[in-house]
Formats: structure tokens, sequence, C-alpha cells
């Protein structure tokens, strides 16, 4: 059986781990170092998260087998430990915090998941937008500064993300601006108030 050091790869700062539409077959846990995880959306590219010591990706081509829905791009020297279907015996034996920070970090992300298609099989679009953001808010892709959240993401973007008009998307975000809760800058949406808006989403679920 293989030692766990065997297993852990170093990459620098500027390299790909994978791209895009790449095959592949194992995952990636972050022992040291930091990767930027992004996806081409509608011609765009678009930055998700970035990840850091303990947090892993990757993880759905060890369950399913399909290309890469996303890339990693390494933002800083790293040293990662790679994964593949044959190695999880190994992680689960001598590992245990690292496979409950997979079965945590795999919940979590189906979670997310279901909520989006909850939100996308709702009729209302103003509650699809609304959702949308709360599940952005709840997403690494939100760069926090105290209550405010910057997400890295466009309008455009955001309406496409949740089939949504974009009128739709402007016209609640102008609500929101009004209420202090919202706003965009240079392009982005900005959250201002997380707890109001909160408080404004779950006032609107109500009707």
């Amino acid at each position: 059986m293989k030692d766990l050091k065997e297993l852990v790869y170093d990459f620098k700062k500027g390299d790909y781990v994978f791209k895009q539409g790449d095959n592949g077959e194992c995952m990636y846990v972050i022992q040291e170092g930091a990767v930027l995880i992004k996806r081409e959306i509608a011609g765009k590219s678009k930055e998700l998260e970035v990840l850091r010591k303990g947090q892993f990706f990757g993880e759905i081509s060890v369950i399913v087998d399909k290309p890469r829905s996303a890339t990693a791009f390494v933002l800083e020297d790293s040293k990662l430990l790679k994964v593949n279907k044959d190695d999880l015996e190994l992680i689960f034996n001598k590992r245990s915090d690292i496979a409950k920070k997979l079965f945590h970090g795999l919940s979590e992300r189906l979670n997310r998941a279901n909520k989006q298609i909850e939100l996308l099989l709702t009729a209302d679009p103003t509650k699809r937008v609304l959702g949308g953001l709360m599940i952005h808010c709840s997403m690494y892709i939100a760069y926090r500064e105290g209550n405010t959240l910057k997400l890295n993401t466009s309008p455009e973007e955001f309406a496409f993300e949740f089939g949504v008009d974009k009128k739709v998307v402007d016209d609640t975000l102008n609500d929101l601006k009004t209420e202090k809760i919202a706003d965009t800058e240079e392009g982005q949406i900005v959250i201002k108030d997380l707890k109001k808006l909160k408080h404004y989403f779950d006032y609107f679920k109500k009707f």
C-alpha cells in the first residue's frame, strides 16, 4: 500500500492543475498554498472560488467519469494531495480528518445544487434572483469584508446562471439598492448588508 507522502505533488505559482474539459480521474486536497477555480460561462471566464489548505477540488471525477467542469489554477506555490479512486481506501484508513472533510464538503455542495434546482423550478423570477443571491453569498466566491460581500459576478452573468431576464435582475437590484442592501460596483454585484438581505428574502418567500 502507498504512503500518503507519495501522493503529494508540488505545483508552482501559475501552473494549471487541470483545465475545463480535460479528462479527470482524481481529486486534490490542498496541503499548502492556494488554488483558484474558474469556469467559462457564456464565453466569459468567471472566477468561482479560491481554495486553501484543507480544502479539496475535482472530486466529481472520482465519483463519475466526466470531463472537468472547471479550471484549477495555482495562485501560489502549493503542495497538493492527489487522490484517485484506488487511493480512497488509504485516505479513509490513515487520514480520517480528510475523509470527514470530504464527506462534509460533498454534502454542502449537494445541498447547494439542490437549492439551485429548486430555484430554477420557481415560477417567480424575483424569488429566483433573491434566492440566487443567497446561494452566492453562501459560496466561497463571495469576498467578505465585514457584513459586505463582493460577488464575483455581473448582473448579466447572474441572469444567465439563474435563467431570468436581465431586467428582472436590474429591477430587483434597484429595489435592494433603495433598501441599502445591495448595489453594483465596477460591473459586479455587491451585497451591502448580508443580514438585511436574509431578512428581505425570508419575508419575500412568504408570498
